[in-house]
């Protein structure tokens, strides 16, 4: 949960820094889609409305860019090394390799469950 990304240097979504409170400024810079079921003013809207609406399945069928480009910074961090893995992090990879582990569901976003767990088919991200 968030507690283990907080661990590895990544700021919550609430906290100044954090994935809600940066994505609001980067609405002018999201990608709006022409031909989607939905016009991009309504995807728009449905941001500057509440940008945690990214995440609602609602607008995510009908635009999933805006989710990944909130990401972006998540991802960069991961691939540059800035966050660090913390126990938590790795006792799944421990549990795999003695045969313990079944499935690791993991709702965080930050990817460093990814990076971590060798066998790619024992993980589930419900997001």
């Amino acid at each position: 949960g968030a507690g283990m990304s907080t661990a590895a240097g990544i700021p919550d979504f609430r906290s100044p820094g954090g994935l809600y409170g940066t994505s609001s400024m980067l609405l002018d810079r999201f990608t709006y889609l022409e031909k989607a079921t939905k016009p991009p003013e309504w995807q728009r809207s449905q941001l500057e409305r509440d940008i945690k609406s990214a995440l609602l399945y609602s607008v995510f069928s009908v635009n999933p860019l805006p989710y990944h480009e909130m990401r972006r910074g998540f991802m960069i961090g991961l691939g540059e090394g800035q966050w660090k893995l913390t126990l938590g992090h790795v006792f799944p990879e421990i549990l795999n390799r003695n045969g313990k582990l079944h499935l690791l569901a993991s709702q965080n976003i930050d990817g460093l469950d990814h990076k971590v767990v060798s066998d790619k088919s024992k993980l589930y991200n419900p997001h």
